[in-house]
């Protein structure tokens, strides 16, 4: 029922809209012909793109939402109720890194990764998803998380703990739906390799070593990244698909996973990765 979920008419709320994958996934949505709430917590950059998709005829609104706080992705939940009465697409792609050596990483910093990396993905499931499931209308929830999600790399300890905590999420997530019976709402996660983003851009880095580090990434993501549209016509295959995973990358994906793997299974640390 997922590729129903994409139907012209139906209503997506994407967090992280502001830019990036999140603006990729709500231009891709509109060019669907879906209505489009996007949030995010920079306020000028989420309203330019909803201006612009409203320009080019698509029904969207913006919202400035901070996904740590609750009770504003409730307000964006009722909000986009009272406009559209449902929500048939929910992507929750907000996201923030902060990067040093894990005993130089300030509380706060770590608990702001937590919050918007992972809490926010819950607020957004626990905020939309009873409606979506009791209105009985096909749809599908997405969670931004990474290819960090199933590697592991030094100095973004924090980022890389909450990658993992939402691909298991998501995973724990599709079981539940299951369990429950729930065969009208599918669900996915979205793990990119390299894609331009402001995420990197925007890092914050505590001390030399994450400073040199992303200096390295940064280089190969002007370089090789993948562009947020490319990334965003791979999740609306997934949804189409009902795929539980999305990758964007398999090839890297896939021997970072093997390379995981095979660590656990030899009982041997895992090798330094780039993601």
């Amino acid at each position: 029922m997922s590729a129903e979920v994409l139907t012209e008419g139906n209503v997506a709320v994407v967090t992280g809209a502001g830019s990036g994958i999140g603006e990729g996934i709500a231009r891709a949505v509109a060019g669907r012909g879906l209505r489009v709430a996007l949030a995010d917590v920079n306020t000028a950059a989420v309203d330019a793109v909803a201006k612009d998709l409203c320009n080019d005829g698509a029904d969207a609104f913006a919202m400035t939402v901070d996904v740590r706080d609750f009770a504003a992705v409730e307000s964006l939940a009722a909000a986009v109720t009272a406009r559209w009465g449902r929500t048939n697409l929910l992507v929750n792609n907000a996201g923030v890194e902060i990067s040093a050596l894990l005993w130089n990483l300030p509380v706060e910093h770590w608990r702001k990764v937590i919050d918007v990396n992972l809490n926010g993905v819950f607020h957004g499931v626990r905020a939309f998803l009873p409606s979506m499931i009791d209105s009985g209308e096909p749809a599908h929830v997405v969670n931004t998380a990474s290819l960090g999600g199933v590697s592991i790399s030094p100095v973004v300890s924090s980022y890389i703990a909450s990658k993992h905590a939402v691909v298991a999420l998501t995973e724990c997530l599709h079981q539940d739906l299951r369990l429950a019976g729930v065969a009208a709402v599918g669900v996915s996660v979205l793990m990119p390799g390299p894609v331009r983003t402001k995420v990197m851009e925007n890092a914050v880095l505590i001390d030399e070593h994450s400073t040199a580090y992303h200096t390295a990434l940064r280089d190969m993501l002007a370089k090789d990244g993948m562009d947020p549209v490319v990334v965003a016509e791979a999740v609306l295959r997934g949804i189409a698909d009902d795929e539980l995973w999305i990758h964007t990358h398999p090839e890297i994906g896939d021997a970072m996973i093997n390379a995981r793997t095979r660590a656990l299974l030899d009982r041997q640390p895992p090798a330094i990765t780039p993601l």
